[in-house]
């Protein structure tokens, strides 16, 4: 049982959560995405003079809808940068196609089952509409590029993925990001670390929270376990 526990926070933070996330503060769990960050800058020269920081990934997240020529479906769309995903050693298997390069400014990738879902193939367009930063209706035309697996249903049924930089681009974020998700260092304790990033960000209004601040019932469901 605890090694089945070991692999299920640990899928979860490899596909999901990271060890650690710093969020706006209106953001209370993995699915809320609400506010942004409005001076990553700021952030990024906090975290390099954090030693327990090993990685971090800035993401872009809106919610909207997802349409091919037959169907469409609610989504999240999470704008990524593939460089930043690999230092904090995020996991998602590709099912077929390829993953997103940092060229592939109209190329998305999704969740197998979305694409099984919404009859798909391979470099078929796809059809993105969300609400932007401003709160006006954005639009776009993206290339299926690839797919990918999870083994969270939540997540490869109702998740498009597209860069980082087009994502600010589409949401009219401009620099503003969703989220920074953090990977600690294996020796250092995540709760010393998350302590001292929350006492730097005093003032800011921006939260540190741990993958259990995040999945609440999945850390509670673990606890009861245990």
């Amino acid at each position: 049982l605890f090694g089945a526990h070991l692999q299920m926070t640990e899928n979860i933070k490899a596909t999901l959560t990271g060890d650690a996330q710093i969020v706006p503060p209106a953001l209370i769990n993995i699915f809320n995405t609400s506010e942004a960050i409005e001076d990553p800058e700021s952030v990024r020269r906090l975290l390099a003079e954090e030693p327990g920081i090993s990685g971090q990934a800035e993401r872009v997240i809106g919610q909207g809808i997802v349409a091919s020529a037959t169907r469409s479906l609610g989504t999240f769309i999470v704008g990524y940068d593939p460089k930043e995903e690999e230092r904090i050693q995020s996991r998602r298997t590709l099912v077929a196609g390829v993953p997103l390069s940092p060229s592939d400014e109209k190329g998305a990738i999704i969740g197998e089952k979305m694409r099984q879902t919404l009859e798909l193939q391979l470099g078929e367009k796809i059809v993105l509409t969300a609400q932007d930063y401003y709160g006006s209706m954005a639009g776009g035309i993206f290339t299926l590029l690839g797919t990918f697996e999870t083994g969270n249903d939540q997540v490869d049924n109702g998740t498009v993925m597209i860069l980082k930089k087009t994502a600010q681009q589409f949401l009219s974020f401009d620099r503003r990001v969703s989220k920074i998700v953090l990977k600690l260092s294996p020796d250092a304790p995540i709760g010393p670390v998350v302590h001292r990033l929350q006492e730097r960000l005093q003032g800011t209004g921006l939260k540190v929270l741990t993958w259990e601040d995040l999945l609440p019932m999945l850390s509670q469901m673990i606890r009861f376990q245990d």
